[in-house]
């Protein structure tokens, strides 16, 4: 026969047992857990890394665009201020290969449109 002292070391025993399994269990999942976070915050840490190196870019690309702006800015102004200082001289050939050669009144005057929408021709100022 089994003395009561017996079953209950054998069942203490037991529950003893389960309950270090289910502690190692228990264990094992948080160390699952926190290494399952680890790696979640180092792929955080990388793409924030990744996000900072293309922000650094984007911002020294912005400065140098704008540096380049205002450089251009400033030689327009300078070409424009050492500009208005010379006289404008407009080359004597090209004034007179213009009077000598004008442009045909096709090209100065738009067509005369009817009612119906149709050209009919040009008008030609014939008074000068």
């Amino acid at each position: 026969m089994v003395s009561p002292n017996t079953s209950l070391t054998a069942s203490s025993s037991a529950t003893s047992s389960l309950s270090a399994t289910v502690d190692k269990t228990r264990v094992i999942q948080a160390r699952r857990d926190a290494e399952q976070a680890q790696n979640t915050a180092d792929n955080l840490r990388r793409q924030a890394d990744n996000a900072d190196r293309t922000a650094k870019v984007s911002q020294d690309n912005a400065r140098g665009l704008a540096e380049r702006s205002n450089q251009l800015i400033a030689n327009y102004v300078q070409t424009q201020r050492e500009s208005s200082n010379e006289p404008r001289v407009l080359s004597s050939g090209l004034v007179s290969r213009m009077y000598a050669d004008p442009p045909s009144a096709s090209l100065l005057l738009p067509p005369v449109v009817n009612a119906q929408g149709q050209a009919t021709g040009q008008l030609v100022n014939l008074s000068a």
